[in-house]
């Protein structure tokens, strides 16, 4: 008989019930647990609750269910009936076990609890219309079932308990003895319970007029369930428990094995159970006629129910529990949609100009091992970078892209958090910010939270929040409730996700201390404080604080810690608990007077998928993956064509030609090439992934104070770098040389040595994010002569010409000193950059460039450069520049030189 999984996803699917066609079960969401229906007539499934509090012990009846929620203070009971949610209880007891036959539900009221648990308890009906009380006997009810207006339950007499049934008028009790009677189930008039008979336990059934023994042995008889005039149960064989059916006439044995049978349920004939010893449980079904084994593999499967000829249970799929049918569920299927681009900027954003990537291989990643296996279904990006999957069903999806080496990938971000203490070189300093004066105080009990607005959006791995609640046991979370006093290690995906603990244990500011929060608006931060709060035994207090500022760093600060230490979770972790910080674990770590910092980066070499919930007839577009391209690092020494004016290797190492080679000692160690005389040459072959705008950066050193230069031509374009000395033959630098635009495929790579006396590593091509300024583009401007020397592009002063340069355009010229132009420039990521100049001159004398941006100014010179159309671009070293909207001044110390463009370099350095 085959299987069908009516779930996929990455949570516990558990506690299903059927009726028909139609099932309900219990999912955790990554937050609490929810309450899902299936409609077989739509095809659809439906989240009922979506909440941050627990929805548990769902039922259903037809299209109508009923559940046990917690509404804040305690357990209420829902009806969802088909249409709408009504909360039929609001009290301040707790209402659970509800079950439903139709209209009509029922359910136990928990009026007060003993040291054992609940001492007082009765039963409720809700008949479509209105709730009646059918107990009132300040005493102890269970087992409650239901059969359409006809309840039954167990209940305490004063001497032991006793089977009741309610018929829809009045109470009647069904057995009157000095033996317990328990586990009564109802089938319209007919009811079967066991009861202890002074030997052991055995069955008994009232048809509506007697009571009838079904069971007569020396063998404990238990878990009886009825429907119509038939009955099953477990019994105690000697050597385990086995299935015992009553089909109205007569006992038949269902199994005879030597494997534990249990949880048996029943609808008309059919019978189903479950089999086996420990994790490895199979499901059976008795139709009848004959015994048919459901499952049949190496996991737990349990808790199987039954309406008709239609089974459902929960079952370990190798990752978490999901709902198993044995019949095929109609459903409406959903799509993926998204698409992968090349993200020129490394934002995470697709902006205007940035192209998708074809050809690219998009994955659903269901066992979540990082890479496509066999059986899981792939498809490539089209011209557009779009992909999608179709036909898919209800669940989770883990949708995962294959990423080439020579790419980074920059959506969905990989975040990870670096920490430093205050007791570490470097660390933070200790700075306690008292906020006990002026912070807002919420007043909290044991084992509990509040949800508080934040004053800005917090980005926490990767995902903004704006809403953070406050636990009374020392942590913050995103989303999870904050009544867990257990700590766990970090990470742990079973328990408390999305958290931030400062001092996670089980603390009860209920029995002493505050807690306050406040915005501190000059220091753009929100600060938590735990203020003299004892831990749950009331012994000794705590006194520390959470501070979250607006750029995403987090401070844990100690203040006055004086109780146990040795017993708390301190770190981060994130929303799937997959990933997190764990500075301490029931450990001595913290002191008064410890302050420690987190920072959140970006992990370049690891790879993220998206987790993507796809409901019935749902489209989850907008699932998108962005990648740059990383570095091409091309090493000195692994040329493939050279011209040497020296004979021999001077270095003696590597290779044997006339290339001199010698052992670095920079960073990474290798080779370098040294002892570089003018006129020398070297070549590469490069393959290029894509094609791109290329920065340019040479690795260079010397230890000759002179000026050095080295022209590099790649792609039909040749650009000049000039240097000086570095300080040493091992005192390594990084010079950027501009940017190229390369196409994609096979390159050739030629460096032509400018001058002797230095040493050359290696050269890296970085993807370039340069923001490029035409000069005639400027905004505002002073010149010196009257009228446009040039004649095109614009009617001002300013002297603009065409250009030769690569790429065309025009250029700004016949320049005069003291004349300026003012552009408008947007930086989109603060971060340190470097301002490369596009400049030729035909007159060799010193010139000068002045640029100003950001309150800083840095000066660029250069001599002739072989014509007024011969161009060369000039460097400065970084400037650190925040993301914002800036004027950029360009001021002319000399006469006599043209300027084509000025790139706004981003600084990548190593890689």
């Amino acid at each position: 008989m085959a299987i069908f999984s009516l779930t996929n996803n990455n949570f516990g699917d558990s506690g299903a019930e059927i009726s028909g066609n139609n099932v309900v079960w219990s999912g955790y969401d990554g937050n609490d647990n929810e309450i899902y229906l299936y409609n077989y007539h739509n095809g659809s499934v439906v989240q009922l609750t979506d909440n941050d509090t627990y929805d548990s012990s769902p039922q259903i009846s037809g299209n109508n269910v009923v559940w046990s929620g917690y509404d804040g203070n305690d357990n209420e009971i829902y009806l969802f009936d088909g249409s709408n949610i009504v909360q039929l209880t609001d009290n301040d007891t707790n209402d659970s076990n509800p079950l439903i036959s139709g209209n009509n539900v029922a359910w136990i009221n928990y009026l007060d609890y003993g040291r054992y648990g609940p001492s007082e308890s009765e039963i409720y009906l809700y008949d479509g219309n209105n709730t009646i009380q059918l107990t009132d006997t300040d005493s102890y009810q269970s087992s409650l079932q239901i059969s359409g207006n006809n309840v039954v339950w167990s209940g305490f007499d004063g001497k032991d308990s006793e089977i009741y049934l309610y018929d829809g008028n009045n109470v009647t009790k069904l057995t009157t003895n000095a033996t317990s009677d328990y586990s009564p189930q109802v089938s319209g008039d007919n009811v079967v319970w066991t009861s202890y008979d002074g030997n052991d336990n055995e069955i008994y059934l009232y048809d509506g007029s007697q009571t009838i023994q079904l069971t007569d042995n020396t063998t404990s008889d238990s878990g009886p369930l009825i429907s119509g005039d038939n009955v099953v149960w477990t019994s105690y064989d000697g050597n385990d428990n086995e299935i015992y059916l009553y089909d109205g006439s007569q006992t038949i044995q269902l199994t005879d094995n030597t494997t534990y049978d249990s949880l048996s349920e029943i609808s008309g004939n059919n019978v189903v159970w479950a089999s086996g010893y420990g994790d490895d449980r199979e499901i059976y079904l008795y139709d009848g006629n004959q015994t048919i084994q459901l499952t049949n593999n190496d996991t737990g499967d349990y808790n199987p129910q039954i309406s008709g000829d239609n089974v459902v249970w929960s079952g370990y799929d190798g990752n978490d529990s999901e709902i198993y049918l044995n019949f095929e569920p109609f459903l409406i299927p959903g799509e993926i949609q998204g698409r992968k681009w090349h993200d020129l900027n490394g934002n995470g954003q697709q902006d205007p100009g940035e192209p998708g990537l074809e050809g690219w291989t998009i994955y659903l990643d269901q066992n979540q091992n990082s890479q496509l296996d066999g059986d899981e279904i792939s498809t490539t990006t089209d011209v557009n970078g779009f992909y999608s999957f179709t036909n898919l069903r209800f669940g989770t999806y883990t949708v995962a892209e294959i990423v080439d080496s020579k790419w980074q990938q920059t959506n969905p971000l990989v975040i990870e958090y670096q920490w430093t203490d205050s007791s570490q070189l470097n660390g933070p300093s200790f700075d306690w910010v008292d906020i006990s004066a002026v912070g807002t105080e919420v007043h909290l009990g044991d084992d509990d939270g509040v949800d508080v607005t934040l004053p800005f959006d917090f980005a926490f791995y990767g995902e903004s929040q704006n809403n953070v609640k406050i636990s009374s046991n020392g942590y913050l979370t995103f989303g999870d409730d904050g009544a867990n006093y257990y700590n766990n290690s970090i990470p742990n995906s079973y328990g408390l996700n999305n958290f931030i603990a400062t001092f996670w244990d089980d603390l009860n500011p209920g029995a002493g201390g505050s807690i306050y929060y406040y915005n501190d608006v000059a220091e753009n931060r929100f600060i938590v404080q735990y203020q003299d709060v004892p831990r749950y035994e009331e012994v000794g207090s705590l006194t520390f604080q959470t501070i979250l500022n607006a750029d995403g760093s987090i401070v844990f600060q100690y203040d006055e810690l004086n109780a146990i230490l040795d017993n708390a979770t301190i770190g981060l972790e994130n929303a799937a608990g997959t990933s997190g910080v764990e500075i301490a674990y029931n450990e001595n770590y913290v002191n008064n007077g410890l302050a420690i910092n987190f920072v959140p980066v970006q992990n370049p070499f690891s790879y993220e998928a998206h987790e993507v919930v796809v409901g019935t007839g749902e489209i989850a577009g907008d699932v998108d993956f962005g990648n740059r391209l990383r570095g091409i690092r091309v090493e000195a020494e692994d040329y493939t064509d050279y011209f040497d004016t020296t004979s021999g290797n001077s270095g003696g190492v590597y290779r044997d030609d006339d290339v001199d080679i010698e052992v670095t000692t920079d960073i990474g160690g290798g080779y370098n090439v040294g002892w570089i005389n003018q006129g020398d040459w070297l070549s590469y072959d490069l393959n290029v992934p894509e094609n791109s705008s290329y920065q340019l950066v040479a690795r260079v050193a010397s230890d000759l104070d002179r000026d050095h230069s080295l022209d590099i031509t790649l792609d039909g374009q040749t650009h000049t770098v000039n240097f000086n000395n570095t300080g040493g033959w091992q005192s390594w630098n990084d010079v950027i040389i501009g940017n190229f635009d390369v196409q994609a495929g096979s390159q050739e790579l030629r460096l032509d040595m400018g001058s002797s006396g230095f040493n050359l590593n290696y050269i890296d091509l970085l993807p370039s994010t340069a923001i490029r300024v035409e000069a005639e583009d400027y905004t505002n401007y002073s010149d010196l002569t009257t009228g446009n020397s040039g004649g095109v592009y614009r009617d001002d002063d300013v002297d603009i010409e065409v250009t030769t340069d690569v790429g065309g355009g025009f250029n700004v010229g016949w320049i005069d000193e003291g004349e300026w132009l003012v552009y408008d420039v947007d930086i989109p990521q603060g971060g340190l950059y470097a301002l490369v100049a596009r400049v030729a001159s035909d007159v060799d004398v010193n010139h000068s460039l002045d640029i100003s941006l950001d309150g800083e100014t840095t000066s660029l010179g250069f001599s002739g450069t072989g014509g007024w159309q011969s161009w060369e671009d000039v460097t400065n070293g970084g400037l650190n520049l925040a993301a914002g909207s800036y004027e950029m001044r360009l001021d002319m110390g000399s006469s006599l030189f043209n300027i084509n463009y000025i790139d706004v370099v981003p600084y990548v350095g190593d890689l």
